[in-house]
């Protein structure tokens, strides 16, 4: 497996959404939180050299560093399917949450939110797969549409 070769431009804003997950995932599954980093730092990398965000680049190549050694790495083809296997079950989770049909709240926005994320951060192995990449869209796209109707959960 091996680094895509995009071409297209990410803004830093794109960096947040990795960023926020892999501090939320730190503790319960560094490995994820570790490629969630890098994928940022991939992303961030491939913008332009004059819009290129250097310091938060820094951060997270620091962060990389000092998170490396608890991460778990093993290999990337082992890194993969461990990472895929966790933001599958986030995924599954949220699906099964949206299905059983209660009102949308704040906690299935945020899981989908969260599963978009993971996925997306599966791009640094390569190019997703059909299966993959449509549930990274799907995800994104029900977070988005569940979020104007959704409530406290604690209601």
């Amino acid at each position: 497996l091996s680094a895509p070769m995009a071409t297209s431009a990410a803004p830093p804003r794109e960096l947040a959404p990795l960023v926020k997950r892999a501090d939320e995932i730190q503790s319960h599954h560094p490995r994820m939180a570790y490629y969630c980093r890098l994928y940022a730092v991939e992303l961030g990398m491939r913008t332009a050299p004059e819009s290129r965000p250097q310091r938060t680049l820094l951060q997270l190549v620091e962060k990389l560093e000092a998170t490396k050694p608890g991460a778990g790495l093993v290999d990337p083809i082992t890194d993969f399917a461990v990472c895929r296997e966790f933001a599958l079950g986030v995924y599954a989770r949220a699906d099964r949450t949206d299905r059983a049909g209660r009102t949308p709240c704040v906690k299935q926005v945020e899981a989908f939110s969260a599963a978009g994320t993971f996925l997306k951060a599966l791009a640094h192995f390569g190019a997703l797969d059909p299966d993959l990449a449509s549930r990274q869209q799907y995800a994104e796209w029900r977070g988005g549409g569940l979020a104007p109707g959704t409530h406290n959960c604690d209601q």
